[in-house]
């Protein structure tokens, strides 16, 4: 047994910190952001595409595509954003992809958590699954991000997570830094299923992934998932949705 109690020195030593502007936060802050970047990442009222998840000026009709999806063949049922890919989120989003940020996505997973719970539930959704990592970048990076924003979110939800079954057959350029032309190629075959060990058919899929742009790669995956497993829906749900351009 230690001789002193551990917590309180720990606090000491390292003190709480705003994960958006590292301010020093008071002790009674329950949450860890402090009121200003908490308000700044207030996500918007959603106005936008409820399939592909797209931000737009006003949303269209009910049950109509936006004009950027609906001339695509899109495999997933539609796409559940936090918030856009700007300002504070984006700063986020890319400080995520650094190596050993967990605490820092556990975090923005709670905030997606404490305003997207409903859209979520929506879903009905039967399991949850992160989008996968190659395995030399997970070791470059010590972490996949979309594992541990899936793991929160599964556990919230109380709902199974599966992320050993989904793997990469092979290592591809990030997807930032394809022409957008040619992200779909990119990740052409590049996911591979093992079977699960019951029939998956007629399932709901929650698809978990940091920022979607093009949606190729989730795009992919849910096509994997409904021709190989024959689930029967499949949300993708995501940090922040990019822009796309006219």
């Amino acid at each position: 047994m230690f001789p002193f109690p551990i917590q309180p020195l720990a606090e000491l030593l390292f003190p709480r910190r705003c994960y958006g502007c590292g301010r020093l936060l008071e002790e009674s802050a329950e949450r860890e952001w402090c009121e200003t970047c908490r308000e700044r990442l207030m996500p918007e009222p959603f106005v936008g595409c409820p399939f592909c998840g797209t931000f737009l000026e006003k949303s269209p009709p009910l049950a109509h595509h936006c004009h950027f999806c609906q001339n695509e063949v899109n495999y997933f049922d539609r796409v559940i954003p936090f918030g856009k890919y700007v300002g504070n989120l984006r700063y986020l989003v890319l400080e995520m992809k650094k190596a050993r940020k967990e605490p820092l996505v556990r975090a923005v997973a709670e905030l997606v958590w404490e305003h997207r719970r409903q859209w979520l539930r929506r879903c009905r959704a039967d399991v949850v699954i992160p989008v996968p990592m190659h395995w030399f970048y997970r070791y470059c990076r010590g972490m996949n991000n979309p594992d541990i924003l899936a793991e929160v979110l599964a556990e919230k939800l109380e709902l199974p997570l599966e992320n050993r079954r989904v793997r990469v057959r092979r290592m591809t350029l990030s997807q930032r830094s394809v022409e957008f032309s040619q992200r779909k190629e990119n990740v052409r075959n590049l996911f591979q299923l093992t079977p699960p060990p019951s029939p998956w058919e007629g399932k709901r899929v929650l698809l978990v992934d940091d920022v979607v742009t093009s949606g190729a790669t989730c795009n992919a995956l849910a096509h994997l998932l409904k021709t190989e497993w024959k689930v029967s829906f499949v949300a993708v749900v995501v940090v922040a949705r990019a822009g796309r351009k006219q």
